[in-house]
């Protein structure tokens, strides 16, 4: 490889060339995908939250997801079912975790 110049690769570091080129670059690993919207996932189901926000792409400011943000009593009702299913989980043998965990896509 040709050696160009310090300018030359402060440019690609810090300059549209790089932001460009790793752009184009992640958008051909992760392919298009359309905004999700995503709930609240609260004991074994999905629940609307008190209000929505949008979630941006740093790279070119594409909206990513629109998430649902959980009020007061919906992050009690978790937490509670959290303690609960931690209990649970403790007395699950190690086996039968590692064969639950390997299904996660």
């Amino acid at each position: 490889m040709e050696y160009r110049g310090k300018n030359y690769i402060n440019s690609l570091i810090s300059g549209r060339s790089y932001s460009r080129a790793m752009e184009t670059r992640l958008k051909a690993i992760l392919g298009h995908r359309p905004p999700r919207r995503l709930s609240c996932y609260v004991n074994g189901a999905w629940r609307p939250g008190v209000s929505r926000f949008a979630k941006y792409s740093p790279i070119d400011g594409s909206l990513i997801a629109e998430v649902e943000e959980a009020g007061a009593a919906l992050v009690d009702e978790a937490v509670a079912a959290a303690r609960a299913a931690s209990r649970r989980w403790r007395e699950t043998p190690l086996s039968a975790r590692r064969r639950l965990l390997h299904r996660i896509p």
